[in-house]
C-alpha cells in the first residue's frame, strides 16, 4: 500500500476519531463474543468501557504512553497509527520510540526521517523486522513525512544473544563503542521482573513446561538477564529522549510488545527508577479470534495489567 494511501488514511481517522469506537453497555460479569468487542476500549480506572475521545483525554497529560502489541496483529498496528495521528494533530511534539529498531542504527534511522537516505538504503542498513512492511512501515512514513523523531531503543540482537549464551561475561567484554548501545545501569537482581519473565515462557516456549535440569535453570536466567538488558536499554533510551533539552515537552509514544509494558513490571518500571516523576499511560491491545469468548473481569483484577485494554480484530500480518 502506497504511503499517501496510509496519510489519507491517517488524516480520516484523526477527522473522525470523536465518532468511533464509542462505549457500548455490556455486562463485565457474562462472557462476550469477539465481534462484540471489536474497537472496544476498557478503562481498568473506571472499570467499564470508555469512547475514543476519552481515550485521548486520559492520554493528554502523559509523557510516555505504551502501546503493548502482539507483533502479527496488523488491527492492532492501524489502531496505533490511528492514536499516533490522532495525539500528532493535536500537538505536534510528539516522538516514537520503536522496539523494532536498535541503538546501533539510530543514525540510519535519523538519516532516513530527515529525507537524507533512500529507503531502499535504509531497509539494507537498518536490519528491520520482517513484518517490516506491512506493520511499522506506516509509522515510520508518517514520521518521514511529518519529521517526527523515531528513537530505536532496543539493544542489538547479537549483544543480547551473547547474553543468552555467556551471561553477563558478554557485557564486560564490549568494547566502549558497543557499551553505548546498552544501558548504562541494569537491575538483574529484580524478582518481580524475573518471575514475571519465567511466567511467560510457557506460552511463549510451552515446549519448555516442566523442565527443570540443571543446564535449563542456567540457560534461564540468562535469558532472564538478557531480557532485563532489553528492557533496561528501552527504559533509558526513553529517559534520554526525554531528558534532551531540544526536546522539551515532547510526548513519546512507545511501540512495543505487550510483555514490555503490562502490568508495568519491564520498561515502565524501569523508566520510572530513572525518571520518578514521569507519567506515563500503558495501552495493551487484545487481538481476539472469531471463536474465542471473553470475561473481561479478567482484566479488570489486581494487578492492573494496563491502564486501557483496547479489542480488536485478530486478523493477522502478511509479509
Amino acid at each position: 500500500m502506497k504511503y499517501a494511501t496510509w496519510l489519507l488514511l491517517s488524516l480520516f481517522l484523526s477527522a473522525c476519531a470523536d465518532g468511533l469506537s464509542q462505549p457500548s453497555s455490556i455486562d463485565l460479569e457474562s462472557m462476550q463474543t469477539p465481534m462484540s468487542l471489536y474497537n472496544q476500549i476498557l478503562s481498568y480506572r473506571d472499570r467499564d468501557f470508555i469512547g475514543y475521545r476519552q481515550l485521548l483525554k486520559g492520554l493528554k497529560e502523559k509523557q510516555v504512553i505504551f502501546l503493548g502489541e502482539q507483533h502479527d496483529s496488523w488491527k492492532t498496528h492501524e489502531y496505533q497509527l490511528k492514536i499516533l495521528s490522532s495525539l500528532f494533530h493535536r500537538d505536534k511534539r510528539i516522538a516514537i520510540a520503536m522496539e523494532m529498531f536498535e541503538r546501533d542504527v539510530q543514525p540510519v534511522l535519523d538519516q532516513y526521517t530527515e529525507g537524507d537516505l533512500a529507503e531502499s538504503r535504509f531497509l539494507k542498513k537498518s536490519r528491520p523486522w520482517p513484518n517490516y512492511q506491512s506493520d511499522y512501515r506506516p509509522l515510520v512514513e508518517f514520521a518521514r513525512y511529518h519529521k517526527l523523531h523515531v528513537i530505536a531503543m532496543n539493544t542489538p540482537r547479537w549483544i543480547a544473544r551473547n547474553v543468552v549464551q555467556q551471561g553477563l561475561k558478554a557485557i564486560f567484554n564490549l568494547s566502549p563503542t558497543e557499551k553505548d548501545y546498552i544501558a548504562k545501569h541494569v537491575d538483574y537482581q529484580d524478582s518481580a521482573y524475573e518471575r514475571y519473565f519465567m511466567n511467560a515462557i510457557p506460552h511463549s516456549h510451552p515446549h519448555m513446561k516442566g523442565v527443570k535440569s540443571g543446564a535449563y535453570k542456567k540457560m534461564m536466567k540468562h535469558f532472564t538477564m538478557a531480557s532485563a538488558l532489553k528492557d533496561g536499554t528501552m527504559a533509558e533510551s526513553i529517559n534520554l529522549f526525554l531528558k534532551d533539552p531540544q526536546q522539551t515537552n515532547h510526548k513519546i509514544l512507545s511501540i512495543n510488545g505487550r510483555f514490555h509494558s503490562d502490568y508495568g513490571l519491564a520498561i515502565p518500571k524501569r523508566l520510572k527508577s530513572r525518571n520518578p516523576r514521569v507519567s506515563m499511560a500503558i495501552i495493551t491491545f487484545v487481538p481476539l479470534p472469531k471463536g474465542e469468548k471473553v470475561k473481561l473481569k479478567g482484566y479488570l483484577t489486581k494487578p492492573k495489567i494496563a491502564d486501557f485494554i483496547v479489542f480488536t480484530d485478530d486478523q493477522k500480518s502478511y509479509h
